[in-house]
């Protein structure tokens, strides 16, 4: 009875440590896939008047469809639903210099409005079939500028695909954590009171 109160307590004892091994491997993983998820070819903006092309170039880290965003900032905005009324020219050119994306954005294609704090705005997908397969260009100009942006900061980039959502993974993995370190608990109290009762048990007369 002894051994098996101690064997209980070592299983006890290694749950807990798989648990935290576990949770070191999840943690792990899901701080490489935050820097895998980045933002590449950025590109600032003024969207209240119109401008000259600016371009970038940038090397994708992953293959798949990167979507394109456009962001408008301004802390302390007014709060108003006002939108985007002018239009922005964008163009991408992959390592071969052939154009995997063109595309005149304006009223009619987005509902960009007016930040009060934070505002994004999907352009569209473009696909790029090999990471790191040399640079692509993207060219951004602002056709027809928006008084209405004066104050905002805005930029356009492209947002790297996920292979999964570091916020749910990081959840699932949790509740794995937990049922480790529950298990861990029952059993090192199991083996921990069969400990003391066999402790207490009278030993036989000899």
């Amino acid at each position: 009875m002894k051994r098996f109160s101690q064997s209980l307590l070592i299983l006890g004892c290694l749950a807990w440590g798989g648990a935290a091994v576990y949770w070191r491997a999840a943690t792990q993983a899901a701080q490489k896939e935050r820097s895998q998820q980045v933002r590449v070819g950025r590109i600032a903006l003024r969207l209240a008047q119109p401008g000259e092309w600016a371009g970038t170039t940038f090397i994708p880290r992953r293959a798949g469809l990167h979507v394109m965003v456009l962001e408008s900032v301004d802390p302390i905005g007014p709060m108003t639903e006002a939108l985007f009324q002018g239009a922005v020219e964008v163009e991408i050119a992959d390592p071969h210099g052939r154009l995997a994306f063109q595309k005149r954005v304006d009223r009619a294609s987005i509902q960009h409005g007016v930040p009060s704090g934070v505002e994004f705005s999907a352009l569209g997908d473009v696909d790029v079939p090999v990471a790191d397969g040399g640079a692509w260009a993207l060219r951004v100009r602002v056709a027809e500028g928006d008084p209405q942006f004066a104050r905002a900061a805005s930029s356009i980039y492209l947002q790297t695909p996920p292979q999964f959502d570091v916020g749910w993974f990081l959840f699932n993995r949790f509740f794995g954590v937990v049922a480790l370190a529950v298990l861990g608990v029952l059993l090192v109290v199991i083996g921990g009171i069969m400990g003391v009762v066999t402790g207490r048990r009278p030993r036989a007369a000899r």
